[in-house]
């Protein structure tokens, strides 16, 4: 196995996201010469950190948006005219695309392949997808996010899965509790993306006094609060922020349910599998995943979660309702979540397969 290899991650927001940080460490952690350089595009203050690189410019539109990437692209070209990089890790498609242009002979261009190019208009997403399939002719290895990525990409390429499994110490000293009494807890943990989707779940949960529903993450959080404001729903709860992944565990407990169903008319969430399946297994809390997708068929195949229609709130309520009637139920699919047999639970599971794919290419 070849050692101190000096590497590149090109992430495309500041901060530097969590799969990026995770893969940036492990290589960091296994005697790698790293450095990450990232795309501060909302004005966050930055923090000065080593072998960290930061381009700041604010793009509010879509032609901002094209203007600053290509000054990002020349951002991007000084630094690898300051350090002569083995490998570059193009965190997304048009990050790979800029590697693409920016590859020199002997550098090997490694695609985390995080979300596929995606679009509302069916013309934009093919063209998205054109961009990412001409960057692949100079891409030399694939890392998956997740294993129904495969289909869509040649075989001819060496690639690995590395899925985004948690980190094996948020585990530690925690127990999962059945909540046979009370009000029923959904939650939604994470960042607030897919705003319509949240509101369609505030109305659901709403409309159902016996149950409570906690949104607590960071992001578009504005109109989220704005929309309580004029709904009222006392039994929902916006907790706005980014919250310690060491308190994960925590979080988890104080609640029945999460929400992870996100818009599964996009074409790139009926592919993926979400954090919160593999957090829902190790923490054994139920899941409810968006029905006519990938991780949502697999789900109910093997009775590890629900599945419901996310942009339909009846379905929602008619779900919710079903499940608090019917507790028990909740046991059955944390008892399949015990027994359902995962060799590979943790990120350090995944740095097994990531280290050498990457040292080896």
């Amino acid at each position: 196995m070849q050692f101190n290899k000096k590497i590149l991650v090109v992430e495309n927001l500041y901060p530097l996201q969590t799969r990026s940080f995770r893969i940036e460490n492990s290589l960091v952690n296994n005697d790698q010469d790293v450095d990450s350089i990232m795309w501060n595009r909302n004005g966050v203050e930055v923090t000065n950190e080593k072998n960290h690189f930061v381009f700041t410019k604010i793009s509010r539109n879509k032609f901002r948006k094209l203007i600053s990437i290509y000054s990002y692209y020349k951002f991007i070209k000084q630094q690898l005219k300051k350090k002569d990089y083995d490998v570059l890790i193009a965190s997304h498609w048009d990050m790979l695309f800029l590697c693409f242009l920016l590859k020199k002979k002997n550098q090997n261009l490694v695609y985390d392949n995080l979300d596929m190019p995606t679009h509302k208009y069916f013309v934009v997403r093919k063209f998205f997808r054109i961009l990412e399939l001409i960057a692949l002719l100079r891409t030399d290895g694939i890392i998956y996010a997740s294993r129904f990525f495969k289909e869509f990409y040649s075989s001819k390429i060496p690639s690995v899965v590395i899925e985004n499994k948690p980190l094996k110490y948020i585990t530690k000293d925690y127990k999962s509790i059945n909540n046979e009494g009370g009000k029923l807890t959904v939650a939604f943990l994470g960042t607030l993306r897919y705003i319509k989707s949240l509101k369609i779940l505030m109305d659901a949960v709403g409309n159902l006094p016996n149950m409570n529903l906690i949104i607590k993450g960071s992001g578009f959080a504005e109109e989220l609060i704005e929309y309580k404001k004029q709904k009222g729903y006392p039994n929902v709860t916006l907790e706005v922020g980014w919250y310690n992944y060491d308190d994960l565990g925590k979080l988890f407990l104080k609640t029945d349910l999460i929400w992870a169903a996100y818009p599964s008319k996009d074409f790139n969430v009926k592919y993926a599998i979400s954090n919160k399946y593999f957090e829902s297994l190790i923490f054994n809390k139920p899941c409810i995943f968006a029905e006519n997708t990938k991780l949502g068929d697999f789900v109910i195949a093997n009775n590890l979660g629900f599945t419901v229609d996310p942009y339909n709130k009846l379905a929602i309520e008619s779900l919710l309702i079903k499940i608090n009637n019917n507790r028990p139920v909740i046991n059955k699919v944390k008892t399949s979540q015990v027994n359902h047999s995962l060799n590979e639970k943790f990120w350090e599971d995944e740095e097994k397969k990531l280290i050498p794919f990457i040292l080896n290419l």
